[in-house]
């Protein structure tokens, strides 16, 4: 039975490219999600080369065609790249995770980006949003910069320190609001903020924040993050 449905949406997918990495067998951790017109959006990471560890946050788009009944193959996007700062470093060969979840006709996806600057590894926790409009992909991260998103939190934002050294970036996205007769969309995100850095108490707070969408205007705001869980040793 899951082999037929596989089957029958393989069939279903048109236009799809040879490959969604730049790099073969070089990308890991897709996550996939569809809105509420039936689009496919995958997020996955990938090495930037086979000469280092930085990896990049990428989003593929699948668009439905209601004329045709199938899915046809948009564009594949970089959402977060290393020029702004690493995803990553080069000597680290662990992953990012990046999540993403449907809001309304939108989709939302989220990462974190750590970069080598002292022991500690500060980091910066990012979003956008995609929407697909104008026969194109948009993406929307309110700073109008290509590959840097949108910051949920970051070290020394707010007087907080953020580090991810090692939890590889984990990221879950939830959604709390996408009613479509609303013109605010709501994710939720929780992750992990290391605390304690010593190989044998290892510890980490576990963190909530919320992040909007006004849907007249695709500007995006997001609450101060807050500690869900703190001091979650192993």
């Amino acid at each position: 039975m899951i082999f037929s449905s596989l089957l029958l949406l393989s069939q279903l997918v048109v236009n799809t490219p040879t490959a969604v990495s730049g790099i073969t067998n070089r990308a890991d951790h897709a996550t996939v999600a569809v809105n509420n017109n039936l689009d496919i959006a995958i997020a996955y990471h990938e090495r930037v080369s086979n000469q280092t560890h930085l990896k990049q946050v990428k989003v593929a788009y699948y668009r439905w065609d209601s004329n045709n009944l199938n899915w046809n193959y948009a564009s594949t996007s970089v959402v977060g790249s290393t020029n702004h700062r690493p995803l990553n470093f080069s000597s680290d060969p662990k992953c990012e995770r990046p999540d993403i979840v449907a809001v309304g006709d939108y989709f939302f996806v989220t990462w974190t980006r750590r970069y080598e600057q002292e022991l500690r590894h500060p980091a910066t926790l990012e979003c956008s949003f995609l929407k697909y409009e104008n026969s194109a992909v948009t993406i929307i991260n309110g700073n109008n910069s290509p590959g840097l998103g949108y910051q949920i939190d970051a070290d020394g934002l707010n007087g907080n320190d953020f580090h991810v050294k090692e939890c590889a970036g984990v990221v879950d996205a939830f959604v709390i609001d996408d009613t479509t007769s609303s013109s605010t969309h709501t994710v939720g995100v929780v992750y992990p903020h290391q605390v304690n850095f010593e190989s044998n108490t290892r510890s980490f707070d576990l963190r909530i924040a919320s992040v909007s969408i006004n849907t007249l205007n695709d500007t995006i705001v997001s609450t101060l993050p807050t500690d869900l869980i703190t001091s979650i040793r192993f």
